[in-house]
């Protein structure tokens, strides 16, 4: 059995903001991700993750 490669897909900025899995952190989206960059749906899920376990001064 051959072992195949698994490559994430990468979506924009705009697109990872229209989806139904991110509605409710949209805004907060818009704020750490970057315009140029494409970003698969785990990457998205980690930054909001980190951003989310910040410190509060």
């Amino acid at each position: 059995m051959e072992a195949k490669n698994k490559t994430s897909v990468k979506y924009g900025k705009s697109e990872l903001m229209k989806s139904k899995r991110f509605l409710q952190d949209r805004d907060i989206l818009n704020a750490l991700l970057n315009d140029e960059d494409e970003y698969s749906v785990e990457e998205a899920d980690d930054i909001l993750k980190k951003w989310k376990k910040g410190k509060v001064n």
